[in-house]
């Protein structure tokens, strides 16, 4: 799986991360697991979370790793995108 957003160097800044464009398949695999994680309760720890990433990366074929920081860096990319609420 071509995921561009993990090419991203960290030395890159947070703005080379705020300007990429997700593909067509790095939107389908966070729509997998943020459907996985919505039936987390609200007040889950954020280690549900990451096992979610790895178990729904694994069935990619993404390492650990990969899975976490594919959920983490698109969670930014998404949370930075969106407008303040006023």
């Amino acid at each position: 799986m071509d995921l561009p957003i993990l090419k991203i160097n960290s030395s890159d800044g947070d703005e080379a991360l705020l300007h990429h464009e997700l593909t067509e398949a790095e939107l389908e695999l966070f729509d997998e697991m943020d459907t996985a994680t919505d039936a987390l309760k609200a007040k889950s720890p954020l280690s549900s979370y990451h096992r979610i990433a790895v178990d729904v990366g694994a069935k990619h074929g993404l390492s650990s790793r990969e899975s976490v920081s594919f959920w983490t860096r698109t969670c930014l990319m998404i949370f930075e995108s969106e407008p303040t609420l006023k």
